[in-house]
């Protein structure tokens, strides 16, 4: 009698915490629902439509929270749909299936309606720029408070299962990923704070210019970050792609500079790893090799960053004991490095980018390979190239299995330096063929060359070639022909 007594009292607490929290949940809903709305959207340089507005003090205990169903929020008022965007529309900012907007309970009862948390599930938002560097994001009148009978105090935000479209047609990039989770704790209203972001997401696709890389790689990300008058600064972060760990480090200033300096680096990673992070398409090209080497570098991006102008960018970068192994040959390309470094140049362009790599060496079997090699400009190409090769033939031949050749042996040694400047350094013109500038020295010894679809074998070839003023000088040349 006495437990079923107490199971009895239980219900009845149960089923009078049940009518009050929906009597609670009406009389707020309708309090705050239209307060909300009525704040949120005096505070929109656009339009938001919520199909339904639910409160609860169950769903997000021990935080009561108003449930936002099926958001829809427009993009910039003026800003247009046109051609550059094809493919989706663009007056739709974010589509979200749930927003919920958390408080503390005792705040409520007090009348403190301070929105505490947010979180986001199954959206989808579209962040764009046009060619004339206008946005479609820039919504808030006012950041900082949305009305006297509503403010933010937020300590949480979350977001959930994102696809988030980034496109650029200022600066010609795009980028397509989704967020599988992220969370942000800390003090956002406070001018100083720390800031602890965590989460997963997937890199779909990344389109820079012409150039489109079909990525699909995971990724997960932990940022420390001290906020402070408008500076973030970024100690012990990482972001871990396909398992590759990148350090990160500096600050970033988000106030009318926009400003960044920022260090990434990477220690002894695993070439192989690092190579595997290209798209799909670039890695097509390496299916019959195996790549083995300890790679590390650091990257600093410093200078200002928004919609006009570029940072300064400068990498520089280490390859030691590395390896290239030819799957179908078993020949293997060994005791690769080199020491490189790229930079984005004085005006941070295209133009006055650089690629420098020094000291790079190599052998296959008893062939060496040393040199430098420095391009200028990527828009239009200037290479310039000295370098020293010691081969054997038939080792090189079996290595890259050059089609046109049958039969390639003896030795070539050869010392040259070379400088081009190209229009587009895949398809020279003949004039850019004209005007590269040469010169070095080079040995054949005891060679033999044959064709394929020929029956002539060229052997004994012993040639001594100078390269001089863009002339091609053959001292001494001597050969066999033979079917």
């Amino acid at each position: 009698m006495k437990t079923a007594r107490v199971i009895a009292i239980i219900l009845i607490i149960l089923s009078v915490l049940t009518v009050a929290s929906v009597i609670t949940a009406k009389i707020y809903e309708a309090r705050l629902g239209p307060i909300l709305l009525k704040n949120i959207n005096a505070q929109l340089n656009s339009d938001i439509i919520v199909k339904d507005v639910k409160f609860s003090v169950l769903k997000k205990f021990p935080n009561a929270s108003f449930e936002l169903k099926d958001v829809y929020l427009k993009s910039q008022t003026g800003f247009l749909t046109n051609n550059e965007f094809r493919g989706f529309n663009t007056d739709t900012l974010l589509n979200a299936s749930k927003i919920f907007l958390e408080f503390n309970v005792i705040d409520l009862i007090k009348k403190h309606y301070n929105i505490k948390s947010i979180e986001v599930n199954q959206a989808a938002i579209k962040i764009l720029i046009d060619k004339n560097g206008l946005e479609n994001y820039m919504i808030w009148i006012n950041k900082e408070i949305l009305g006297e009978e509503l403010s933010v105090n937020l300590k949480n935000v979350s977001i959930n299962n994102v696809e988030l479209l980034f496109v650029n047609q200022f600066k010609n990039y795009h980028v397509k990923t989704r967020i599988i989770h992220l969370d942000i704790q800390g003090n956002f209203k406070k001018d100083s704070s720390k800031l602890i972001a965590k989460g997963n997401m997937l890199l779909k696709n990344l389109k820079i210019n012409e150039m489109n890389y079909r990525v699909n790689r995971k990724s997960s990300f932990h940022f420390n970050v001290f906020k402070e008058s408008g500076k973030f600064h970024f100690h012990d972060s990482n972001i871990k792609i396909s398992g590759v760990k990148f350090n990160i480090s500096g600050e970033y200033i988000n106030n009318k500079k926009q400003y960044c300096d920022i260090k990434i680096t990477t220690d002894n990673t695993e070439l192989n790893s690092l190579i595997h992070l290209f798209p799909g398409q670039y890695l097509k090209k390496l299916k019959n090799y195996s790549v083995y080497g300890d790679f590390s570098f650091v990257t600093y991006i410093k200078g200002p960053i928004n919609k006009r102008k570029n940072p300064n960018i400068l990498i520089k970068f280490n390859l030691a004991e590395g390896s290239l192994l030819n799957n179908k040959t078993n020949i293997i390309l060994s005791n690769l490095s080199l020491n490189g470094k790229f930079t984005n140049g004085s005006s941070n362009t295209l133009v006055s980018s650089s690629i420098d790599l020094r000291d790079v060496s190599f052998n296959i079997d008893s062939s060496s390979f040393s040199g430098n090699y420095f391009i200028y400009n990527f828009e239009h190409p200037t290479l310039n190239i000295p370098s020293e090769i010691d081969i054997v033939l038939s080792q090189i031949q079996e290595f890259f299995q050059c089609d046109p050749i049958s039969q390639a042996t003896g030795k070539l040694r050869s010392t040259f330096w070379f400088e081009g400047k190209f229009e587009n350094i895949r398809k020279p013109n003949i004039d850019e063929i004209k005007n590269i500038k040469f010169s070095g020295e080079s040995y054949l010894e005891n060679a033999s060359l044959g064709l394929k679809g020929s029956k002539h074998i060229f052997s004994n070839i012993n040639a001594k070639t100078v390269f001089a003023d863009n002339d091609i000088r053959i001292s001494t040349l001597s050969f066999n022909d033979a079917e």
